[in-house]
């Protein structure tokens, strides 16, 4: 609800054609009086709230000007998302408080509002006002209430738009902003589901001092996730490629290839292997701009299967699937990427292809080749039966 009763005062009296002097005298106030209703510094009591309405000829409600928001479920998130994003947390805050209370067990009301509480608690956390940290503590368990009501919610409905995961990682990590830290990690390993915390739980290992610790979670993730990224590199290399966007694959690519060669360990890595691979990528984009745009890149596709070759070389002579980089040599799981055990064949694998794009693989089929008869690697030459098929 929204009251524009200064506004209204100030419209009505323009209409009239009156001074602020004017309606003074008309109503036996002061000017100052007058000034101030309309700078809403304060506001009329109800019986003069009455007579300005009958002054000029309006309904108390319509001098009031009361604004109902009936906002549905869906609405009131929308509301409270767009806040968020322009970072109104003070504004947004006001109203999850009622937005808690018009809609306790709507699920994507709770969780914004518990976005908010702990958004704002953040920015609160860095002034240097106590008054504020007291109350940005005070937001934060409030948060912990909410994101707690969110869970509970999760575990009725099977269709839901936010994992439980990502609940309990959000409450474990109010934990630890409190200074809980042992609360925090001893809360996230309860909801460690195929160590999805263990990043966060090496983070308060570490504030509290125990970096060993620490590092053994960490060390872990990371490993991991650059695997994952060398995953999640080949899906969107084949989706810029059927777009036909290969300018933007050809980058990727290319920084994927300089990201494998920082993290290998200078010994023995998958990432030489992953490397070879990303090469062998690189000269696809090549190719298949070849016929794209009619033009002749037979020396890059030579340059960068050449390089592959020289990568798998390597892997191959001592290859190690741990996955462990420069930074860590973590205990993991082995690391796989279904291209066959020798990096040379994952080449090969990758350079037979699909027969769809015959144009585009016949291109680096046959520099491949050449590279083969010119180093005089006869059983490198891909499955020795290529052209026949």
């Amino acid at each position: 609800m929204e009251v524009r009763l200064s506004q209204n005062i100030k419209a009505n009296r323009k209409r009239l054609g009156l001074t602020q002097e004017q309606l003074a005298e008309a109503m036996g106030v002061s000017v100052g009086t007058v000034s101030k209703w309309e700078s809403a510094i304060t506001v009329p009591d109800i019986e003069m709230i009455v007579e300005l309405a009958d002054f000029f000829q309006e309904s108390v409600d319509v001098l009031l000007g009361y604004r109902w928001s009936h906002k549905s479920a869906g609405q009131t998130v929308e509301h409270l998302r767009a806040l968020e994003k322009e970072h109104r947390y003070e504004e947004g805050v006001a109203e999850a408080k009622k937005a808690l209370q018009k809609f306790p067990n709507q699920m994507e009301v709770l969780y914004e509002c518990g976005e908010l509480l702990y958004m704002w608690a953040v920015v609160q956390m860095n002034l240097a006002q106590q008054e504020k940290r007291q109350e940005a503590r005070k937001n934060l368990k409030s948060a912990i209430d909410v994101f707690q009501k969110v869970a509970q919610l999760l575990e009725k409905k099977d269709d839901t738009f936010v994992s439980s995961v990502k609940i309990h990682q959000k409450i474990g990590t109010i934990y630890g902003i409190l200074g809980e830290k042992e609360k925090a990690i001893s809360y996230l390993e309860r909801y460690n589901i195929s160590n999805v915390n263990d990043w966060m739980i090496g983070n308060f290992l570490a504030g509290l001092g125990q970096y060993d610790k620490a590092w053994d979670r960490v060390a872990g993730v990371f490993q991991q996730r650059i695997f994952e990224l060398f995953q999640c590199y080949w899906v969107m290399l084949s989706v810029l490629i059927n777009l036909g966007k290969y300018e933007e694959a050809q980058k990727l690519s290319i920084w994927m290839e300089h990201f494998c060669t920082s993290v290998q360990d200078g010994k023995a890595s998958y990432y030489i292997r992953a490397q070879a691979m990303t090469q062998v990528g690189i000269a696809t984009v090549y190719a298949y701009k070849s016929v794209a745009e009619h033009r002749d890149y037979a020396q890059d596709i030579r340059d960068f299967l050449g390089r592959a070759m020289d990568s798998a070389i390597r892997f191959d002579a001592n290859p190690d699937y741990s996955g462990k980089t420069c930074f860590t040599n973590h205990m993991s799981e082995t690391v796989y990427d279904g291209h066959g055990e020798a990096a040379i064949l994952a080449i090969q694998d990758m350079i037979l292809c699909s027969k769809e794009d015959e144009r585009e693989f016949s291109v680096l089929r046959q520099i491949y080749d050449t590279i083969v008869s010119e180093i005089g690697h006869e059983e490198w030459r891909i499955y020795g039966n290529h052209k026949e098929s």
